[in-house]
């Protein structure tokens, strides 16, 4: 059967042909996750409910710009300061820094031909 002027239904078979088309007009990449394997999601799902706990659930929210402003301090501090298992417990700024560090130490040593 064919539909004509699909986008007068509300159905999951057109709203996704808007999704698709919005996607595409923004150009993202839509790349879901395999079927059965929902461990391909799991940093998406552990940093989502990090922000639900941490920041959604902790705040109220007044306009628009208020709930950015708080969820952009609370992302900036997620990304910088806040230390994460996964790189020793440190802050993300301070691995960066070691690392930098560290990289610049190995850079000299090869230059210098210490190595």
């Amino acid at each position: 059967m064919r539909w004509s002027g699909a986008d007068k239904f509300s159905g999951p078979e057109f709203t996704s042909n808007h999704f698709h088309s919005w996607l595409e007009q923004h150009g993202i990449i839509h790349d879901p996750i395999d079927p059965g394997k929902p461990y391909q999601n799991g940093y998406h799902d552990s940093y989502n409910a990090r922000l639900r706990e941490e920041c959604l659930n902790e705040h109220i929210f007044a306009p628009v710009p208020d709930a950015r402003e708080k969820i952009g301090n609370w992302s900036k501090h997620y990304n910088n300061v806040r230390p994460k298992g996964t790189l020793g417990g440190i802050p993300p700024r301070d691995y960066a820094r070691h690392l930098a560090t560290t990289n610049k130490l190995e850079i000299s040593l090869l230059r210098s031909g210490t190595n």
